[in-house]
């Protein structure tokens, strides 16, 4: 297993709805075989609160917040061939010029709102309702923990993905390319 040069881990970062799990199981199915690990923050998140549908950052409390940053950052600094897959983990490695940092987004709110709508099985106005409170939450939580930062700020990024208008494959490539992997 080598790492390709650049980058010796990948951060996956944005919002709910974004595509940022699919693309986390897409570098999944082709980077594992390679020997490539991998962390997804929202499950965790999910298990611990016991909520599926709108697991928000404040139901958890600021110690365990700070214990996934830590960790977090022991990994990307310590440790390479992982893929962490959680809101803020670009934010939290804003600083590491060895780990690859991907914001994926969607420039199409009401698309964004029908692709929860269907992987939840709710309306689309209930998941753009959703969406809109969980970030507000997470991110007025968040900046109480670490101050007024625009969390989602292209600068902290190497790479930004519209997920809107590209396929989940084309997604992964752009991620593939980045790296020097095919």
């Amino acid at each position: 297993m080598t790492s390709s040069g650049l980058y010796d881990n990948i951060t996956l970062s944005g919002g709910a709805g974004s595509g940022k799990s699919l693309l986390f199981g897409n570098l999944r199915s082709c980077l594992e075989p390679q020997g490539w690990h991998f962390l997804q923050a929202g499950e965790m998140m999910r298990d611990k609160t016991n909520e599926r549908l709108n697991p928000a950052a404040d139901l958890l409390p600021v110690s365990h917040h700070q214990s996934v940053e830590e960790n977090t950052r022991d990994i990307l600094t310590t440790k390479t061939h992982f893929v962490i897959d959680a809101w803020l983990a670009g934010f939290v490695a804003r600083d590491l010029p060895k780990t690859l940092r991907v914001l994926v987004y969607m420039s199409d709110e009401d698309e964004r709102a029908r692709r929860v709508a269907k992987r939840d099985g709710i309306t689309p106005d209930e998941a753009m309702r959703l969406i809109r409170d969980r970030e507000d939450r997470n991110i007025q939580f968040w900046r109480s923990i670490y101050g007024d930062y625009d969390f989602w700020d292209r600068k902290y990024y190497q790479l930004t993905i519209d997920s809107t208008y590209l396929n989940p494959q084309k997604c992964l490539q752009r991620v593939l390319d980045t790296m020097g992997l095919k």
